[in-house]
């Protein structure tokens, strides 16, 4: 399985829930990394107003986007670095993470259920195609203890979240092969 994520073919199992490509043309690669070294998945906050279009929020940071994956609040997903990319999103933690920016601030706005449906599905199957367990699944602030409220109420929504990824597992466990 680990062969044919680095080598970009699919791997058998819970299929991609599909995302549109926005990865930068143009730039400096991130450092690689393999994917076997990938521990955490990390969700961030944006910080942007919800109604801030997803170019923009990828256009930011001088490096790139600091993030693998953006989640609308539509629950539209866009992939903005492969998860061969050790890009810049945590202090001393970037070769071990996947970063992903749901859209929006929390600490004004609570997440969209759409956004979190869609969240839900990507942690689903990246957690089967890394070999991970939900204990993976981490916010910014429980990495770094400076970003606390990054992303903003992330320990109130955390559990249903999580219960959304499960659920999607054990439906996805159910079907035959």
């Amino acid at each position: 399985r680990q062969r044919l994520a680095e080598a970009g073919l699919p791997a058998p199992g819970l299929p991609p829930p599909g995302w549109i490509d926005m990865l930068p043309a143009g730039e400096p690669a991130p450092p690689p990394r393999p994917l076997l070294l990938i521990r955490a998945l990390v969700l961030h906050q944006t910080g942007t107003d919800p109604a801030v279009p997803p170019e923009a929020v990828a256009a930011r940071g001088a490096a790139g986007p600091g993030y693998h994956f953006l989640v609308s609040p539509e629950g539209v997903l866009y992939r903005l670095h492969p998860l061969t990319a050790a890009i810049s999103h945590l202090r001393a933690h970037n070769a071990a993470t996947v970063s992903i920016g749901l859209m929006g601030d929390f600490r004004r706005w609570p997440p969209e259920d759409r956004a979190l449906t869609a969240a839900a599905r990507l942690i689903a199957y990246l957690l089967e195609h890394l070999g991970l367990d939900p204990g993976a699944v981490q916010g910014h602030g429980e990495v770094d203890p400076a970003a606390a409220d990054c992303p903003g109420g992330w320990l109130g929504w955390k559990p249903m979240l999580l219960a959304q990824v499960e659920a999607i597992r054990r439906v996805h466990a159910r079907r035959p092969p």
